[in-house]
């Protein structure tokens, strides 16, 4: 039993390691596709086709969504380190504010209407709009234990709604693995890909949290 753990742990330490430099390339890919965002460029990867729907609240939508993601992705990253939370509580308490902030009033209402005009319709619009929900849930749940004082629920809710952000990351890599195969419909590729992107990472955190707790 305690060599599985050591397995164990040292297997968690590796899977965060491989987060954090995943994560880091996605805001890498993302920062270096901002000159195609201004002006739109309609034939890049993440704005094609969507001439038609870039027009009243949707450009809107999207730059705050572009601009917050990283936000909240890189600030997530310094809320969940061990040493922020227990040298520079109140540098943590300031961090968690911002992303608390950052997320229900600006990135999470952008969510909502991005997921109006989500590629491959209805199905995966729903994705989007179940993950949105979702996510809100857990940050408000986060923020109701911080001020209870309840830090260890603060703690999980508070990941919980970090494994969703991070979808954004699950989704570029599960829509880069289902391009290698010859799947005929992109639709339906891409409807797999939105629940999948959430889903499966929600289901792992709760696994190893269960195996953590015990």
């Amino acid at each position: 039993m305690g060599i599985f753990l050591v397995r164990l742990t040292i297997l968690i330490q590796a899977l965060r390691v491989l987060a954090v430099l995943l994560i880091l390339q996605t805001l890498f890919a993302i920062f270096s596709n901002y000159p195609d965002y201004f002006p739109p460029n309609f034939e890049s990867l993440f704005l094609l086709g969507r001439e038609k729907t870039f027009s009243g609240i949707y450009p809107l939508a999207f730059y705050i969504h572009i601009f917050t993601g990283p936000l909240v992705l890189l600030n997530g990253l310094f809320l969940l380190s061990d040493t922020l939370r227990s040298r520079y509580r109140a540098t943590h308490r300031f961090l968690g504010w911002v992303q608390v902030l950052v997320l229900l009033i600006l990135f999470l209402p952008s969510s909502l209407i991005m997921a109006c005009f989500a590629f491959a319709g209805f199905w995966s619009g729903l994705s989007f709009f179940l993950l949105t929900l979702t996510t809100a849930i857990s940050t408000t749940l986060g923020v109701h234990y911080a001020r209870r004082r309840s830090f260890g629920l603060h703690r999980r809710w508070m990941q919980r709604s970090y494994v969703l952000i991070c979808s954004a990351i699950t989704l570029r890599l599960i829509s880069g693995t289902l391009s290698l195969y010859e799947i005929s419909n992109a639709e339906i590729a891409y409807i797999i890909a939105s629940w999948c992107s959430w889903l499966v990472p929600l289901l792992l955190y709760e696994t190893f949290a269960r195996v953590h707790l015990r």
